[in-house]
């Protein structure tokens, strides 16, 4: 029994955490996103969605694995809201993170 404390205990000091959980906290990844094009800064929204695609890269083979419509919608969702962002299209970067949001949140991640 002690034994297996101590291995839980040790795996979460070192940041060992299983794909679910990693997965669980994708969607929290978009929120710096979401702040930054509220405030119209895009600079941040494209740091933001570098950090969210960093994050994105640990999950997306069990998705495409899982679900290829699912990890295809997201890629695309991804493509169109870095685009927007590039090009400073408020309007329509909003819309696109609504998207990429919904995707995310349906396929639980």
């Amino acid at each position: 029994m002690k034994k297996i404390v101590l291995s839980v205990l040790v795996a979460m000091l070192v940041g060992c955490a299983p794909a679910a959980k990693k997965e669980s906290t994708l969607g929290t990844k978009l929120a710096p996103i979401q702040t930054s094009l509220a405030a119209g800064d895009f600079t941040a929204a494209a740091t933001g969605f570098d950090q969210f695609h960093d994050a994105w890269e640990l999950v997306e083979d069990a998705l495409r694995a899982k679900s290829p419509e699912a990890y295809r919608a997201i890629e695309d969702a991804m493509d169109d809201l870095k685009a927007s962002i590039k090009r400073k299209d408020a309007a329509k970067a909003g819309e696109r993170f609504k998207a990429l949001q919904e995707l995310i949140q349906k396929n639980g991640l």
